[in-house]
């Protein structure tokens, strides 16, 4: 599963970032973050905080491919504002700003 972090409930069903995993779905490597959701558990995913969200680490360790990183490859899909926002798509990233930790 391709996977992007969440930041909030997930509809009427509830979860962090899966509400309901059908039979023999698996979530590896996605994130929730508990504090904004408000929900501490899903049916996939690993929920963080939102100091875990918003460090680069956090997606690195998971193998995220970023911008300026060749450990998890090269095709720099991922930057991060490191400490003050998500993780983000590499085509978002502005012309200032080209590192993992962009702005540092």
């Amino acid at each position: 599963m391709f996977c992007r972090c969440s930041t909030g409930a997930v509809g009427r069903v509830g979860g962090g970032l899966v509400g309901i995993l059908g039979s023999g779905g698996v979530v590896t490597e996605c994130f929730w973050d508990v504090q904004t959701s408000g929900q501490a558990k899903s049916a996939g995913g690993t929920g963080k905080t939102t100091a875990e969200m918003q460090t680069a680490k956090t997606f690195l360790n998971a193998g995220w491919d970023f911008v300026g990183e060749t450990a998890n490859g090269t095709e720099d899909t991922w930057w991060i504002l490191e400490g003050k926002d998500y993780p983000k798509l590499w085509w978002e990233l502005t012309e200032k700003k080209s590192a993992v930790t962009a702005g540092e």
